[in-house]
């Protein structure tokens, strides 16, 4: 067929199966369930009523989906796509493309280029794939992906998740309660009213947590995370970042851990008081705390045993009591159906009782003072607090079966207690990043023991008393641990 302006109308009622050739054509499919093709000129394509399936290829096309649940695809050019009403897929292709969703709950996908997506109501699934994008999840419950790109990108109204995927990507969760995970590159993110979560993943990224009581995780690299309004947890990750709480009255939370790298907390209200959670196995007590804290000018500083720190921007270090500290590192230890030595054989740890005699390798058999238990919910594969996995016989016959213990539990290597998250570069020991939730157990006694765990020693509860009777005799080396 020879270039030309053609304008072509199927007929109501029927399935048309319409194929243009070059030039620029109308295409009309009315009623029915059609099949459409535009050939390789800028065509006008409209599905009309029913489910179509309506191409672009070459050239710059304006295909309407119009009623019924349709499939539109641009393939090449620079094309503009509308679902209209209906549960649409709509396709960009190559080309810098501006796809409209409509009504109803559509699959979006921009392709290669740099393109404009703006999904209308209903709940859908938003795909930026190539290029530099901008996508506007609007009104519904929509799951966007940015993909490759530097991408900036709405949610919109209700309940959103979005990716950033690779690139330097800005993302405003709107309203509603979203989950925003940046991703590769350095992001800046924003969650926008309600309670939202938000983690920068890779780069150096900024977080603004905005109205509601929002999670706000860095993720690795250089982090800058505002809290918001309202009371926010935050948590920088790897990297040296700063962390601002906001309002000075809504009680946040920001969580250290262990190879946290120095970090800075702007706006610490101590009066209400704002609470540095920490979960690192040097800093299990508030005297812990006392014994690294010093006066920096105005600012009060926390320094780690290996040199990083923590700064309190603008406050007076004598201000600060045990109210204003949390330790996470002590109470998290051993995973269910971990098997304690006890004088009558071994026991999974969850059917120990109060007075039941444990088997301790300092003092023999000694009564249990109390069991407790605690889950955790984790947010991110990278997150540090998810449990660590020793295979069985890593150290000889122990464990007798794999042992799952958190990251800051403390086992018996070479006469010293070391956590286990530091030995998860030697072989058979590794983090559980896919685990999802853990349910830990801990051993308290009236003073810190070394029990078995799966045959293998670990430590029990440490309880924070200044008249606990040390473990040296048969650990030498915590003569030199601070603990003690």
């Amino acid at each position: 067929m020879s270039s030309y302006i053609a304008t072509i109308t199927g007929t109501n009622g029927s399935d048309d199966i319409i194929v243009s050739g070059n030039g620029n054509t109308s295409i009309s499919g009315g009623d029915g369930n059609d099949w459409i093709e535009g050939g390789g000129g800028d065509d006008s394509i409209s599905g009309g009523r029913g489910n179509d399936a309506l191409g672009g290829n070459a050239g710059n096309d304006n295909i309407r989906g119009d009623d019924g649940d349709d499939d539109l695809w641009g393939d090449f050019g620079n094309d503009t796509l509308s679902g209209g009403l209906g549960n649409d897929s709509v396709h960009g292709g190559e080309g810098d493309d501006h796809i409209f969703g409509g009504d109803g709950d559509d699959t979006l996908d921009g392709g290669a280029g740099h393109d404009t997506i703006s999904a209308g109501q209903g709940n859908d699934d938003i795909w930026g794939s190539d290029g530099d994008d901008s996508i506007s999840g609007d009104d519904g419950d929509d799951e966007i992906s940015a993909g490759h790109g530097n991408d900036t990108v709405s949610g919109g109204g209700q309940n959103d998740i979005i990716y950033g995927g690779d690139g330097n990507d800005s993302i405003d969760g709107g309203s509603g309660r979203d989950t925003i995970r940046g991703e590769d590159g350095h992001d800046t993110l924003s969650g926008g009213s309600d309670h939202d979560y938000i983690t920068g993943g890779r780069g150096d990224d900024t977080l603004y947590g905005g109205d509601g009581d929002d999670i706000l995780l860095g993720g690795r690299g250089n982090d800058t995370i505002y809290g918001g309004s309202q009371q926010d947890t935050i948590e920088g990750g790897p990297g040296d970042d700063r962390m601002v709480a906001g309002n000075l009255s809504t009680h946040d939370v920001f969580i250290i851990r262990d190879g946290h790298g120095s970090d800075q907390v702007d706006d610490f209200d101590y009066t209400e008081p704002d609470i540095i959670a920490f979960d690192m196995a040097e800093m299990s007590s508030f005297s812990d705390v006392q014994n690294r804290l010093s006066q920096w000018g105005s600012d009060a500083v926390i320094t780690y045993d290996n040199a990083d720190c923590l700064v309190l921007v603008n406050v007076d270090a004598s201000t600060l009591s045990s109210a204003n500290f949390r330790f996470s590192a002590a109470p998290l230890c051993l995973a269910a159906d971990t098997l304690i030595r006890t004088p009558d054989g071994p026991h999974p740890i969850q059917t120990l009782t109060k007075g039941q005699l444990i088997a301790t390798q300092d003092a023999g058999p000694q009564p249990l003072l109390r069991l407790t238990s605690e889950r955790l919910h984790f947010h991110s594969p990278d997150d540090p607090a998810k449990p660590i996995l020793i295979r069985a016989n890593t150290f000889g016959n122990a464990p007798s079966t794999d042992l799952i213990t958190s990251p800051q539990h403390r086992i018996v290597i070479n006469g010293a207690l070391v956590p286990a998250t530091k030995l998860t570069n030697r072989k058979g020991i590794r983090a559980m990043r896919g685990r999802q939730t853990a349910l830990y157990y801990n051993l308290l006694f009236e003073r810190h023991h070394i029990i078995f765990a799966n045959d293998l020693p670990v430590e029990s509860l440490l309880r924070e008393s200044p008249d606990h009777t040390p473990l040296t005799p048969v650990l030498p080396l915590l003569r030199h641990d601070p603990a003690y």
